[in-house]
């Protein structure tokens, strides 16, 4: 029999809406006691139940969301990575983002998928890179190699990435392309471009739609998020 799920529907938004007050206010606590295993495990709980209960209603994106801040908080009560005000914006910035996914569903409206970059950020601050958010990592990328970055042609077949570049810089390096909107060439730039020889153009740039960045993004931070875990793991096997 198929699992009808608008009975639990409006219970899980009240519960969770609930969660997402715990979360907020615990936050505020850390500020002040940031080492408080009782707080600590507290909104571990409550994103954990947020991300089950979601996953159970096919709310794939509020657990996604919820997923990746249950990591966070993992490794902060675990005392693997350290708090700081970075991180707490990440989490402040989820639980916002979580409201108005539940307020979408209570008007009966598909909750959109959280912000690239809010998933970029949050694995930063997964890692332990809590000094560096993603917009400021996304900043200082568009400042460089993406400051003029446009729907050019093709020409080579070099990599985006070296093969030692970290998965933090990539992220970091999409996020900023993001930012970058595409400029029309202008007449007289139409016919400057016949003057230049062919053989002395470089193309340093590829064209990528804006909504395969946002997946790659995702998926990258998805990879960062599950390496973050894997890392964890190994080290309380270590201590046993």
């Amino acid at each position: 029999m198929a699992f009808d799920q608008s009975k639990f529907l409006a219970r899980f938004i009240d519960e969770s809406r609930e969660h997402c007050s715990r979360l907020s206010d615990g936050l505020l606590s850390l500020e002040h006691a940031p080492h408080d295993s009782e707080t600590l495990n507290g909104l571990f709980r409550s994103a954990h139940t947020i991300k089950g209960s979601s996953r159970m209603l096919k709310q794939l994106a509020v657990s996604d969301l919820a997923h990746r801040m249950e990591d966070v908080l993992d490794g902060l009560r675990s005392a693997l990575i350290p708090f700081s005000s970075s991180l707490s914006d990440a989490l402040f910035r989820g639980v916002d983002t979580l409201t108005v996914m539940l307020d979408r569903l209570a008007s009966g409206e598909a909750p959109q998928e959280a912000p690239a970059d809010l998933y970029a950020e949050l694995a930063f601050v997964a890692c332990g890179r809590a000094g560096q958010s993603a917009q400021e990592a996304s900043s200082a990328t568009a400042d460089g190699k993406h400051e003029s970055c446009g729907p050019e042609a093709v020409g080579d077949e070099s990599p985006l990435f070296s093969p030692g570049t970290s998965l933090e810089t990539i992220i970091g390096d999409l996020a900023a392309t993001q930012s970058v909107h595409p400029q029309t060439a202008t007449d007289g730039d139409a016919r400057e471009s016949h003057v230049v020889p062919t053989a002395s153009r470089k193309v340093d740039y590829l064209r990528v739609s804006a909504a395969k960045l946002d997946d790659l993004i995702r998926l990258m931070g998805e990879i960062v998020s599950e390496h973050s875990r894997f890392g964890q793991h190994v080290r309380r096997l270590k201590e046993i």
